[in-house]
């Protein structure tokens, strides 16, 4: 239940800043996919992955 809420979010997020967009079809939906993947990857590479996970707390 808490990843579909995570999940919602992001897709409320994005719902809202489509709707406040004064221009909608100038959206690069290429480089919003891109990003949340990028997002994805750096965040299984943190949460799942032992040497990410070690680098992270290194760095905080």
């Amino acid at each position: 239940m808490e990843r579909f809420v995570g999940i919602l979010g992001i897709i409320v997020i994005l719902g809202i800043a489509f709707l406040l967009s004064e221009n909608k079809k100038k959206i690069n939906w290429r480089l919003v996919v891109s990003g949340l993947g990028l997002q994805i990857i750096f965040a299984i590479l943190i949460l799942k992955v032992p040497v990410g996970r070690r680098v992270f707390e290194s760095a905080s």
